[in-house]
């Protein structure tokens, strides 16, 4: 995932130390009730739609918008499906960087797009039963 310009930022000033940031994910059906999954570019593991949250921005507004730039399907969100955090959501980066993140998971329903990796992020996007 491309490092946002605000998280950059602060890098420059705290270097490696912990970076508590909020995040969002969305696990987005068809009219068919397949879920749609993006393949990331680097790791090749397949998950849902997910991505850090803006200064400023509503966490839905983040959640839309990550599905669109990741897989190119525009959705609509449902409901929460619930608000995580802890251990499991903490990671060190191969420089060194590290984050905890206190992750909004959201429901949603495709409206419209079909599947495509963005090429950036993600090497394949997909709708799976």
């Amino acid at each position: 995932m491309p490092i946002p310009d605000f998280i950059e930022t602060l890098r420059a000033k705290i270097g490696t130390e912990l970076l508590h940031v909020p995040v969002v994910s969305v696990f987005a059906y068809d009219d068919r009730g397949r879920l749609l999954l993006i393949q990331d570019k680097d790791s090749g593991l397949w998950s849902a739609p997910s991505g850090i949250i803006d200064p400023h921005e509503l966490p839905s507004d983040a959640a839309v918008r990550e599905t669109w730039e990741e897989a190119g399907v525009f959705v609509e969100l449902t409901c929460i499906l619930g608000v995580f955090a802890g251990e499991h959501f903490s990671k060190t980066y191969d420089n060194g960087d590290q984050l905890a993140a206190v992750k909004i998971v959201f429901a949603a329903r495709v409206i419209r797009g079909t599947p495509r990796p963005d090429h950036e992020e993600t090497s394949d996007a997909r709708f799976f039963l």
